[in-house]
């Protein structure tokens, strides 16, 4: 009884083990989706990966000079960094 899809996170919070698992081959049948944050922007080959989704988000660290903090805010990413930044290769 295989899945259909085998849905997997990839970040940097991960363990290294469960980061791996992205690079492993789905079995037989079954896609595979990755949910990524733009740690997949960095050249990563990912076997039986057909197509990327990127929702044009991207967490930004963003300096508050009235309360002199740091906060990550999610924003939109310009479409010249788009066109550029997913060099994830499908296979």
């Amino acid at each position: 009884n295989t899945p259909h899809a085998l849905v997997l996170p990839l970040h940097g919070r991960l363990r290294q083990e469960d980061q791996q698992l992205v690079f492993e081959a789905a079995p037989p049948g079954t896609g595979k989706m990755v949910f990524a944050t733009n740690i997949a922007e960095t050249s990563l080959t990912m076997p039986g990966i057909r197509y990327v989704v990127d929702p044009g988000l991207s967490k930004q660290a963003i300096f508050d000079p009235q309360t002199g903090m740091t906060t990550l805010e999610l924003t939109a990413i310009s479409q010249s960094r788009d066109s550029k930044s997913w060099s994830c290769r499908a296979h």
